[in-house]
């Protein structure tokens, strides 16, 4: 596929680049192209979901929109040991982009799910901002070992 004006074999990339790739996609018919042949390859289950609230609650909508998107996905089914590879893999990606305390403000997100056999990435990407001036973008990832 071609992106960013270069060639990826999705056969050979990491479970993690796929995550960023999907994070740092422009538009939703890149994103949706990316997910479309990634999963094709049978390599990998993919969502990509998007987030807004104020700084007080917005690590309860990740997780929550996180589980809707792998469910709706089929990313992981209800079980306990998957749903808990879940958690952990976006409890460090929320502990990684939310390292400061952020007490006002609003917050933009773009979350990556993906899977391969073996592992489990939540990825986030998106603005920070306490005023509109001085706002602030991250990326960050959270990997949990996950089995089929």
């Amino acid at each position: 596929m071609d992106l960013f004006n270069f060639k990826v074999d999705l056969a050979q990339i990491s479970v993690e680049d796929l995550a960023i790739f999907l994070l740092l996609s422009k538009n939703r018919n890149d994103e949706n192209n990316l997910k479309d042949k990634a999963e094709k390859t049978g390599l990998y289950k993919c969502a990509v979901t998007e987030v807004g609230a104020n700084a007080s609650n917005i690590k309860s909508k990740i997780v929550s929109s996180v589980i809707g998107a792998s469910l709706d996905c089929g990313i992981i089914n209800k079980i306990p040991h998957q749903i808990h590879a879940l958690l952990q893999a976006t409890e460090q990606a929320l502990r990684s982009i939310m390292d400061t305390n952020i007490l006002t403000g609003n917050i933009g997100l773009r979350l990556s799910i993906v899977r391969d056999s073996q592992w489990i990435v939540v990825g986030i990407y998106g603005s920070f901002a306490a005023y509109h001036l001085v706002n602030q973008k991250r990326i960050s990832l959270g990997i949990m070992h996950i089995s089929y």
